[in-house]
């Protein structure tokens, strides 16, 4: 799974961390919604959004599937209704085949050999033992 790295700076917290305006490095300002349960950690310690101030360092990481931009459905009225659309990164046949195809190769069918080998050895010794008891 990939991930996509954000970093920024809380430049506004309003609404007890409702709404968020960020300078994201090399993104420009952008205001967050995240939800009221959202934490984060800085300095090491658990942070509730509520309690981001200016200047805190955000550095976070959101997964590729969960990706996401909500784009207004028609042209920015009083009333308008954004749409979420998910943002996935494509690749080409021959990008995933030559992917697929540098793997390392972890698993080997040695051990279900050196199994074969010593479960014959363990019927050889009983048939022996079995002769010798007779």
């Amino acid at each position: 799974m990939r991930f996509v790295k954000f970093e920024g700076k809380v430049e506004r917290n309003q609404d007890s961390g409702k709404r968020l305006t960020v300078d994201f490095k090399d993104g420009g300002k952008i205001e967050l919604t995240p939800p009221a349960e959202t934490s984060v950690y800085i300095d090491g310690k658990l942070t509730p959004v509520a309690r981001l101030q200016r200047g805190d360092n955000l550095n976070f990481y959101i997964s590729e599937d969960r990706l996401a931009a909500q784009l207004p459905q028609e042209p920015e009225t009083t009333l308008t209704h954004f749409v979420v659309v998910p943002i996935m990164a494509s690749q080409s046949e021959h990008e995933t085949s030559s992917m697929t195809a540098s793997l390392p190769h972890t698993a080997s069918d040695l051990p279900m050999f050196a199994l074969g080998g010593l479960i014959g050895l363990m019927l050889a010794g009983a048939m022996t033992l079995f002769r010798v008891l007779r």
